[in-house]
């Protein structure tokens, strides 16, 4: 799937560093990238805030 996004100046720039100087063979490899990051952080967010998380913690129930 194609999908086209707008990024601000310093964002693009950032993306182009990133991908000349990781080597992460295209900007979209690198957004890809990114994305698996921000899933795994919402999957850790997820499990840090799950109730039998909180009650390992010491947190009431």
């Amino acid at each position: 799937m194609t999908v086209s996004i707008t990024l601000s100046p310093q964002d693009a720039f950032f993306l182009e560093e990133h991908v000349s100087r990781k080597h992460a063979g295209s900007r979209s490899a690198a957004v890809r990238e990114a994305i698996r990051l921000l899933r795994q952080s919402s999957r850790e967010d997820r499990t840090a805030s799950s109730p039998s998380r909180e009650r390992e913690c010491g947190a009431p129930p």
